[in-house]
């Protein structure tokens, strides 16, 4: 078929029916208040670009907030499928940069900036540089001490069988060796100490003799401010025992450079039963409610010792002898004595002459003991209470190594 004939063909056609549009209803915004023309697709686009007009204004752009949260646009759709094409809002992303200490570390925010937290590097350093300074500080200290140290003692020399060792050295001798031992003191007999090393303060016990302000009275009253210069003492159990008696006795002493003076006062809630026996001098006194002074000049206590016994009904023994024993009973000295019973006690005032007591004046210190027997009551077969100063360690007051030790002023004692 010729062309021309096919092209006036298709002008001839019928052109095919269209569509006719629909409606828009009534009362929807349009122009002119009438139903408006537009596709509905072109319509929501219209009225998307009205809106964003509306909120940031005419020819002025408002730049967006940033975020850290990146906002993905949807898909946009074409008209042909009935879904509007969406701008995609302006998203500011930000990239942080990696900490100082790599990844892992901990970020604060402070002014709304984050800065790196404190690196665990830097803390390690300043304990190491606290633990180096601390070790030069025992080191300095070390050798500044060291410099007051004592010397080193020099090698000596010691003989041996078959040539000399000296010690110190790394050398060794030809022959068998003997090895040294220091010098040990020789160990004291009991009693016949000479030097107060030699008498333990907690073994035995230490008193110093004062002078007195005034001569005292001697009444038995205690009375006499006189005593006030005398440092008192309680007596104890004589076996060591460290229940406290019930008969409580309390002493004071004073010496000038010829006399020596007691006091006692002792308690007694049994005042109705105390053995209260006059006798003859020297003649078993201790038998009955009674005190006991000892002396011995010095230190040594294997030396003679001086014994007065004065019981509470006046009666009066003296003696001397060493060790147990009391055997110079014929020994007697002027000495003075009052006793006075109070409703639940009894004291005691002694004067005692010391040119009676061989070597008493020339020694400052001695041996010393007081103690005070409560015998057996009236039906009972053993003593009530046996009480000394010192430690005896028996129930004997015949136990002169364990007196303890006085220094007397007035003849120039002293006590460490």
């Amino acid at each position: 078929m010729p062309a021309e004939h096919a092209v006036a063909q298709m002008a001839q056609a019928p052109a095919p029916p269209q569509a006719p549009a629909p409606a828009a209803p009534s009362g929807r915004p349009g122009t002119g208040g009438h139903p408006s023309m537009v596709d509905p697709p072109q319509q929501d686009i219209v009225r998307m670009r009205r809106r964003t007009t509306s909120q940031t204004g005419l020819g002025r752009r408002t730049p967006a907030a940033p975020s850290t949260r990146v906002v993905r646009s949807g898909r946009s759709a074409s008209p042909a499928e009935g879904t509007p094409a969406r701008r995609a809002r302006p998203v500011r992303s930000e990239i942080r940069p990696l900490p100082a200490g790599g990844i892992g570390t901990p970020m604060a925010r402070r002014g709304g900036e984050e800065k790196a937290a404190t690196d665990p590097t830097m803390i390690y350093m300043i304990v190491g540089a606290v633990l180096l300074l601390f070790g030069i500080f025992l080191v300095g200290y070390a050798l500044l001490f060291k410099k007051d140290a004592p010397p080193p003692r020099a090698p000596q020399e010691q003989t041996a069988a078959g040539g000399t060792e000296r010690t110190g050295s790394s050398s060794t001798p030809a022959a068998a060796k003997t090895t040294s031992q220091p010098e040990s003191r020789p160990a004291v007999p009991l009693g016949r100490q000479s030097s107060l090393a030699d008498l333990p303060a907690d073994q035995f016990p230490r008193l110093k003799i004062p002078k007195p302000i005034s001569v005292p009275s001697i009444d038995g009253r205690l009375d006499d401010r006189s005593w006030s210069r005398a440092i008192p003492q309680r007596l104890r159990f004589a076996d060591g025992r460290e229940t406290r008696p019930l008969g409580d006795t309390e002493f004071w002493v004073l010496a000038t450079e010829k006399m020596l003076y007691v006091a006692v006062r002792m308690s007694e809630p049994e005042m109705a039963q105390i053995v209260k026996t006059p006798r003859k001098r020297d003649e078993g006194v201790w038998q009955d409610d009674c005190v006991e002074i000892f002396i011995i000049p010095g230190l040594d206590a294997s030396k003679p010792k001086y014994q007065w016994v004065v019981s509470i009904a006046g009666s009066v023994m003296d003696g001397s002898g060493a060790g147990s024993e009391v055997k110079n009973e014929a020994w007697n000295i002027e000495a003075k004595f009052a006793v006075f019973e109070g409703k639940d006690y009894w004291t005691l005032e002694a004067a005692l002459p010391l040119d009676g007591i061989p070597d008493a004046e020339k020694a400052p210190l001695w041996r010393f003991n007081l103690t005070r027997n409560r015998p057996a009551r009236e039906g009972q077969s053993r003593p009530v209470e046996n009480t000394s100063w010192a430690n005896l360690q028996s129930p004997s007051n015949q136990t002169p190594a364990r007196f303890g030790v006085v220094a007397v002023e007035a003849l120039g004692g002293k006590l460490p």
